[in-house]
C-alpha cells in the first residue's frame, strides 16, 4: 500500500463532491477510507424508534425489525451503497476503497484516525476544519463558500 486518503462525512454529505479531489490525489495502490457516522440515515432513527402497536406480539416483531434494520452489517451495508460513485471512480485508478462506520464526533475520529503512519491526505467537510475556532466564526465567514477542506498528512518515505 501506497498511503492511505481519509474522508470523513456526515450524513447528509454528498460523496459526489469529493470524487474531484479524490481523482487528483489519488495514486495506484493507495487505498480510500471513507468513515460514515452510524446510523447511516439518522433522520430515519429517531422516527423508526416510536413503536405503537396493539399487542405485545406486533410490539416485538416490530422491536425485531428495528433491531435488523440497524444493525452494525445492515448500516455498513447502506453506508458501502453510499460511495459506490466514489468506488467506480477510484476502480478505474486501482484505488481500493473501504467503508468504517463511526459513532460519536467526527472531529475526534479523525484526528485519532490521521495518526497512522500510513496516512497522506485528509479530507473533511469544510465546517468541521474549523471546529476549534467556533468562538471566532466570524471571523472565518470568508471560508464558508468552501464545502470541503484538505489536509496533507505526511510525504512518502
Amino acid at each position: 500500500m501506497e498511503g492511505k486518503i481519509l474522508v470523513g462525512l456526515r450524513p447528509h454529505d454528498q460523496v459526489e463532491e469529493i470524487i474531484p479531489y479524490l481523482e487528483r490525489l489519488a495514486k495506484p495502490g493507495m487505498k480510500v477510507v471513507c468513515f460514515i457516522r452510524y446510523p447511516v440515515e439518522s433522520r430515519d432513527y429517531l422516527r423508526d424508534h416510536w413503536v405503537t402497536t396493539d399487542s405485545t406480539r406486533s410490539a416485538m416483531a416490530a422491536g425485531k425489525k428495528l433491531m435488523a434494520r440497524y444493525s452494525w452489517d445492515a448500516q455498513k451495508r447502506l453506508a458501502e451503497e453510499k460511495v459506490v460513485p466514489v468506488s467506480e471512480a477510484m476502480h478505474k485508478k486501482a484505488v481500493n476503497v473501504e467503508v468504517r462506520l463511526y459513532t460519536g464526533s467526527l472531529q475526534t475520529m479523525v484526528l485519532d484516525r490521521s495518526v497512522e503512519d500510513d496516512v497522506r491526505w485528509v479530507i473533511v467537510p469544510a465546517r468541521s476544519a474549523y471546529w476549534s475556532l467556533q468562538p471566532l466564526e466570524k471571523t472565518f465567514a470568508p471560508f464558508a463558500r468552501f464545502k470541503w477542506a484538505l489536509f496533507w498528512s505526511r510525504t512518502p518515505s
